[in-house]
């Protein structure tokens, strides 16, 4: 994602991530005493935000890489995936509820993947 919007503009960071976003991630890195660069700092949704506030830089690269119409579309994976993210983020609520994952869920992680994979490959061989 930041190959995309750090090329776009010297000042991306201000022009591209939406003020509520950069201010937490911007709090986030000073609590932690800047361990890690800001972008480090945003949550999974937030990249969707991001994403979808610059949609004409990323429209060109997911047209290519899914058969998707459209942002909404395009972005509706990272809810699924968010909510996945959760409970892998907090997997002491797995193991006491005795969730398992659907196979739908395991769909989506492996759909995910492989969009990854490929959004990367793309826009690395045009950079």
């Amino acid at each position: 994602m930041f190959d995309v919007v750090k090329p776009s503009d010297r000042e991306w960071w201000v022009k591209c991530v939406p003020e509520a976003i950069r201010q937490k991630a911007e709090q986030r890195q000073k609590d932690e005493r800047n361990k890690f660069p800001r972008e480090a700092y945003l949550d999974l949704l937030d990249l969707k935000k991001i994403i979808a506030k610059n949609w004409r830089l990323f429209e060109p690269h997911f047209a290519v890489v899914t058969a998707s119409r459209g942002k909404g579309e395009s972005l509706r994976f990272f809810d699924g995936l968010n909510e996945i993210r959760r409970l892998i983020g907090h997997p002491l609520k797995m193991h006491v509820s005795g969730y398992n994952f659907s196979e739908e869920q395991r769909k989506l992680l492996a759909h995910v993947d492989d969009l990854a994979l490929k959004l990367i490959r793309r826009v690395r061989s045009l950079n």
